[in-house]
């Protein structure tokens, strides 16, 4: 299979849907543990603020931050060139996966570290690269599109859709990840996808009737 294409672009009109959602959401990410950008403005303010000026704030925030944008645009760029083919080939050994011939790339301020949208949009909250590994959010965002149709067809819940995306993770990518916070049942979680890797869908059976 060829390279999948990125499209990476900063867009105004998806900061401010990315705000909007965030505060329907917030209580939500604070409960999880998440910690999320939104303008730079007193919260109560925010809340209240008409769309027309929160347009205006995301113009003069976006303008502050152009030069990170386009910086942050190579890096993404130089990093999928040198491990794209490591990505796809574990998503192909994957069965039960999906890989899209192209992927539209979200930079954006707000909201927490990422988040996607099926079949192929994601968006990636600008962030210092950590030890120069800038595609990190990136391929956790792939993978969970990659398996959101087996996720949506057997209900699993967050944090162990979580887990499961940082387990292919490492098995992808050895000591490049980190495990995010404990499910409910995490051994069981581990035991079966290591008993049934890489047939994602058994896995994900198997999980659903923990």
């Amino acid at each position: 299979m060829a390279t999948p294409k990125l499209t990476i672009k900063s867009d105004r009109d998806f900061e401010f849907n990315k705000v909007k959602d965030t505060l329907k959401k917030l209580d939500w990410f604070i409960a999880q543990g998440y910690v999320v950008g939104l303008p730079k403005i007193d919260l109560d303010e925010l809340k209240n603020i008409s769309d027309k000026n929160l347009y205006k704030l995301i113009d003069q925030e976006m303008k502050t931050i152009s030069d990170v944008v386009l910086d942050y645009i190579k890096r993404l760029e130089i990093d999928w060139e040198k491990n794209a083919e490591e990505t796809i080939i574990g998503l192909k050994n994957l069965i039960g996966s999906k890989i899209q011939t192209e992927y539209l790339i979200f930079l954006t301020q707000y909201g927490p570290g990422g988040g996607y949208y099926y079949p192929n949009k994601i968006n990636i909250k600008l962030h210092p690269p950590k030890e120069g590994w800038s595609i990190g959010t990136l391929i956790h965002e792939i993978i969970h599109l990659s398996i959101h149709p087996l996720i949506e067809k057997y209900q699993i819940e967050h944090w162990t859709k979580e887990r499961l995306v940082d387990l292919i993770s490492l098995k992808i990518f050895p000591g490049k990840f980190k495990l995010q916070r404990d499910p409910e049942n995490n051994e069981l979680v581990k035991k079966y996808f290591e008993q049934y890797y890489p047939d994602i869908e058994k896995i994900i059976s198997a999980i659903s009737k923990i």
